[in-house]
């Protein structure tokens, strides 16, 4: 993969309350989707106890949309996980939503 390119990535939120987990925030490429196997795989926990978040529960727990939501600046910081896809590490720059509709920030993944 050429080190040169630049991916497009989006944040998921998963809602994982009746583990011990609590909240998880997903960072994948854009043509990718949150994979709830491989998910609780990662985390140790069976996949029926993740949920995805509805729009309102993103703004309430993160402080962001989710089409806006930002693996930085998140809401509640302390409390909140995030699971990042391994092949991000690949890239040079990464674009990731800068915390409102159409706004992006550039950023290295390393």
């Amino acid at each position: 993969i050429s080190s040169s390119i630049s991916s497009s990535i989006t944040s998921s939120s998963v809602d994982i309350s009746s583990s011990n987990i609590g909240k998880v925030i997903v960072v994948l490429p854009t043509d990718r989707r949150v994979c709830r196997k491989r998910l609780s795989t990662a985390l140790g926990i069976p996949s029926s106890q993740i949920k995805m978040a509805s729009h309102e529960q993103c703004i309430d727990l993160f402080g962001y949309a989710p089409t806006s939501l930002s693996p930085f600046g998140l809401k509640n910081f302390e409390t909140i996980q995030m699971v990042v896809d391994i092949g991000l590490q690949n890239f040079d720059k990464l674009v990731v939503p800068g915390g409102e509709i159409n706004t992006f920030v550039m950023v290295s993944p390393l």
